[in-house]
């Protein structure tokens, strides 16, 4: 198989439990390349990347990036923004500036699950992830959330 990002392309199913650790540091190891990984939703397979690998900066990444080629897999305009995967209900905090209490009960009523919560964007949300008025999406679905934790604790 070829190799893009010094990451050949891998499918591990996760839900299995059978790739264990050895899948979530592989994983995390290519995303903080800068690779792409579909994930699965409660909805349909969402196509992802890992945020910090591509430091915090206003311009869009390089042509070619796992970023951009989101944009160019789902034939979408680059101006359209994508939900951010979160691990757990501390994301609103980190991604999101004067998050209404609102906020926090609904995410900690409904995640992991099915719901996404738009909030007004952090400093930590780059330029080119905001919508037009500086909000972020963020969204913790059952499986996405429990795959974001793991990678988390192997950066």
């Amino acid at each position: 198989m070829p190799e893009r990002d010094g990451c050949m392309r891998r499918i591990y199913n996760m839900s299995t439990g059978v790739c264990g650790d050895f899948a979530v540091k592989d994983a995390a190891s290519c995303l903080a390349a800068g690779a792409l990984a579909l994930l699965p939703t409660e909805t349909v397979y969402g196509v992802g990347v890992a945020v910090a690998a591509y430091g915090h900066r206003a311009e869009l990444p390089v042509e070619g990036s796992g970023y951009r080629r989101i944009f160019s897999l789902k034939r979408r305009e680059l101006t359209q923004t994508v939900p951010w995967l979160v691990a757990d209900e501390s994301a609103l905090d980190r991604y999101g500036v004067d998050v209404p209490c609102a906020a926090h009960v609904l995410a900690h009523t409904f995640w992991p699950g099915a719901l996404t919560i738009v909030v007004k964007a952090s400093d930590e949300v780059p330029l080119y992830m905001q919508a037009p008025l500086r909000c972020a999406q963020a969204h913790a679905g059952a499986f996405s959330a429990s795959f974001a934790h793991a990678v988390l604790h192997w950066r």
